[in-house]
């Protein structure tokens, strides 16, 4: 490395919808290769970037987190407003933070947390159709919360993933979950979490399940999505999650909802240095299998 170079961390926000997902793909634009061509144009140097979550095409991120060396010397305070005029409206800069050398944005997280929006309303609202998975009939948000409450823990999730085997392991641990009926949804989510108290409305119009974990498993948030469906709407028991997770069998859990309803939230690192000793490394289920597919679109 060069000792001119530093890195730096980027928490991006963006609208998923004209991108093939996070990775540089061949068959269209992706948020990677966006991003990459914008440092490009800014730096004249050409980054090696990488990502907290690869997310998938049409998933959209309110805190993806980036990593990568630069040997630019604009300030951090800087880099983030002269680095936005190259992108377009749709990908956010949200804050560049100079970190440890060696930070790693997906090796280094230790918890991801999604959220998986539910318009549950008599008539679709046009504005909302690539932001939420709208459903007509009333969905019962309690049954919802306490069936995804049951996966809370370690478990193997193998079930609720789209490609398996994989290369490693469907164990995760899942630290928090909640389905909750809001009042509003805040896009950027700039004053926290929508399932504050304070958002919190028996008669909202929106549905919002929350899930934190180590690591998640390819369409993994999307598959519990599709399953609570069918709990929400009285078809299956609110233990049928559960029981799902338990059989270890793809075929027994619901559809893999839609992407547009899926947000990258938030992604934690371990305080202070936002560098971790090699040997932490393992206490975060990270897939660093290049060819892999998406963790959690």
């Amino acid at each position: 490395m060069n000792d001119l170079s530093r890195t730096l961390k980027l928490t991006i926000a963006y609208d998923g919808t004209a991108y093939c997902g996070w990775q540089t793909q061949p068959n269209g634009v992706s948020i990677q290769s966006t991003l990459m061509q914008a440092i490009q144009e800014f730096t004249a140097e050409t980054p090696v970037l990488y990502a907290a979550g690869r997310t998938d095409a049409g998933v959209h991120a309110v805190g993806q987190v980036v990593s990568f060396s630069t040997t630019s010397p604009v300030p951090a305070a800087n880099f983030r407003p002269a680095l936005q005029r190259f992108l377009p409206d749709d990908i956010v800069i949200r804050q560049v933070e100079e970190v440890a050398p060696g930070f790693h944005a997906q090796f280094h997280a230790r918890l991801k947390t999604y959220h998986y929006l539910f318009h549950n309303a008599p008539v679709w609202s046009p504005f909302y159709r690539q932001y939420a998975l709208w459903h007509r009939t009333r969905l019962d948000e309690s049954a919802m919360d306490f069936a995804i409450r049951q996966i809370v823990g370690t478990f193997d999730f193998r079930s609720l993933e789209t490609q398996w085997p994989n290369r490693k392991t469907s164990v995760r641990t899942v630290v928090k979950a909640s389905v909750k009926r809001i009042r509003n949804w805040n896009l950027l989510g700039e004053n926290g979490s929508p399932t504050e108290e304070s958002k919190l409305d028996p008669e909202g119009e929106f549905l919002c399940m929350e899930i934190t974990a180590n690591g998640f498993l390819y369409n993994m948030v999307r598959t519990i999505a599709g399953t609570l469906i069918h709990i929400g709407r009285g078809k299956w028991g609110p233990e049928k999650l559960r029981e799902i997770v338990d059989l270890q069998d793809r075929r027994r859990a619901g559809e893999t909802a839609p992407a547009h309803g899926l947000y990258l939230w938030h992604v934690d690192y371990a305080p202070t240095t936002q560098s971790l000793p090699a040997g932490d490394l393992l206490s975060a289920a990270v897939d660093d299998d290049p060819l892999a597919p998406p963790d959690a679109g």
